[in-house]
């Protein structure tokens, strides 16, 4: 349906949000003398938030609109403090109540996709309608957010609201982004990657992080780091993962903890720092992390190898993330932290392949050769092998040359 479609892809909008003081489409509130405001920092360190999340809590709990939003993000983007949607929606309420257009639009994604909250299309559309009807009354006196929250209201469209109209969606979001709105920015770095103009989708990257955004700071490391974009520089990605890292974004730390792990971008190899680093990552719940984590454990790598606690942390995200499902997998063909099971193993190698995972491919090809847990079967060993060497896998590569391939 359409709303449905419309409403979940709004839902990227809110993950790419970023948490950054700006213009409110109303007054901030919230005025507190010096003891408050350490009472409030000390309560914002005992919930364990750090970074850009330690900044804005005080600001938060004394009412300023901005820094509510703001906190939402960091709580949606696990940015300082545990993913919790819950309370992403919490906050983002509090600030729609105070009528933030942006507010009211990140309130209705969660209504829509029941994020943090039960799903209720009626009470998203209610908030969406709020939304629409301040930011185009915004808009009128050159408001960024007013604009920008127009600008993202046409751009998607949502039934009974406004119809989609992805030119003058476009067209007032990059008026927002002039106006200094880093979430049209980010709204545009979003379509202009659907549409697949790099150059584009770099240049609204830089410009949010120069503002501080630290989503843009974060993804102009993955932007050198992959060479999307820009040149590949892996010192260039390093030197960005860690100043989104330093404000406390999981992916950040998860993404410097590989660097670390490999040696790459200048940085020695550290296996005690990579550790250290998925591990806070890990309790803001990232899923890539646990499992990379998990493989520290499996193969010893900073910490003491232990096959139970690898099998654990696999196991907790092996439903999230493909790779952690390959890797249960091999610990049940290998038989390491649980009893050895063949047929588990290409049962889970099965599920991880289907959802694009090469080391499972790899895996699952392996087993078809040796005949364990599923019939002995060279031809569709080679055929997965092949496959698996499309995508790049050495191993793959270099067991077809048995089969002269």
């Amino acid at each position: 349906m359409k709303q449905l479609r419309v409403l979940n892809h709004l839902c990227l909008l809110v993950f790419f949000c970023s948490s950054v003081i700006m213009t409110s489409c109303n007054n901030q509130g919230g005025a507190h003398d010096g003891t408050a405001g350490d009472a409030l920092l000390k309560k914002a360190a005992s919930l364990g938030l750090e970074g850009k999340a330690l900044e804005l809590f005080p600001k938060a709990e004394a009412g300023d609109v901005q820094a509510q939003i703001d906190l939402a993000d960091c709580y949606f983007n696990a940015i300082g403090c545990k993913s919790d949607t819950l309370e992403a929606f919490n906050w983002a309420k509090k600030a729609a109540d105070q009528g933030n257009c942006y507010a009211l639009t990140m309130v209705g994604v969660f209504y829509s996709n029941g994020f943090g909250t039960v799903k209720n299309d009626s009470l998203a559309k209610e908030s969406y309608q709020k939304a629409f009807d301040i930011a185009k009354s915004l808009a009128e006196k050159e408001d960024a957010q007013g604009v920008g929250t127009l600008g993202t209201l046409c751009l998607h469209g949502v039934d009974g609201v406004v119809a989609q109209d992805v030119e003058r969606g476009i067209s007032l979001l990059k008026k927002a982004a002039q106006l200094g709105d880093i979430r049209a920015m980010n709204s545009l770095i979003n379509k202009y990657n659907e549409l697949q103009d790099y150059d584009m989708m770099v240049k609204y990257t830089k410009d949010a992080a120069a503002k501080g955004g630290v989503l843009g700071i974060y993804r102009l490391g993955v932007f050198y780091r992959e060479g999307t974009g820009l040149p590949m520089d892996t010192t260039m990605a390093v030197e960005f993962f860690k100043k989104a890292a330093q404000q406390g974004l999981a992916m950040a730390k998860h993404s410097l903890a590989v660097c670390y792990e490999d040696g790459a971008g200048g940085l020695p190899q550290d296996y005690g720092k990579a550790v250290r680093l998925y591990q806070e990552a890990v309790k803001q719940g990232c899923n890539e992390a646990k499992n990379n984590l998990g493989l520290c454990y499996l193969n010893g790598k900073g910490v003491p190898q232990d096959y139970e606690k690898a099998v654990q942390l696999f196991q907790e995200v092996a439903n999230k993330n493909p790779e952690a499902k390959c890797n249960l997998g091999i610990c049940y063909k290998d038989g390491k932290g649980v009893p050895q099971d063949y047929e588990k193993a290409v049962q889970l190698f099965q599920e991880s392949a289907s959802q694009g995972c090469v080391n499972a491919i790899y895996g699952l090809a392996i087993c078809y050769e040796s005949g364990r847990g599923v019939p002995l079967d060279l031809i569709t060993a080679a055929k997965l092998y092949q496959l698996a060497a499309s995508y790049g896998h050495e191993g793959a590569r270099e067991a077809l040359k048995d089969y002269g391939l």
